[in-house]
């Protein structure tokens, strides 16, 4: 038997860096130059994997409003899944409370828009 078939595949070191490489495309931490210039963002090397350090503090770095904003967004998404299911009063609930979060949203209108209708006398 050859030396490489004793040697047992590392399925989870391998999901483990599949998973850490997918989060740092993400959150920006490995660019493989996206920007419109060619440029890497500072600190950044294409190819390599961002460290655990680096993952937290780009999730830190998420700003309020963009919380926000993914905030309504779920809202929506929730608002749709309502919606398909034909349970209106939910969806239109769950659109109000991204409306109230993210008023410019324009999908977030249309579906309320859409609810408004199904349910109007």
């Amino acid at each position: 038997m050859s030396s490489v078939e004793k040697t047992p595949v590392p399925w989870a070191k391998i999901a483990l860096v599949a998973a850490v490489v997918c989060c740092g495309a993400v959150y920006g931490i490995v660019e493989y130059s996206h920007r419109s210039d060619g440029s890497l963002p500072e600190n950044s090397v294409p190819g390599r994997a961002p460290t655990s350090a680096e993952i937290l503090a780009a999730e830190k770095a998420v700003t309020p409003e963009k919380k926000i904003k993914q905030e309504a967004n779920a809202h929506y998404l929730a608002g749709v899944k309502y919606l398909q299911d034909a349970r209106y009063e939910l969806a239109r609930e769950e659109f109000m409370k991204g409306k109230k979060l993210d008023p410019a949203n324009a999908d977030i209108k249309a579906g309320l828009e859409r609810v408004n209708k199904i349910l109007a006398p």
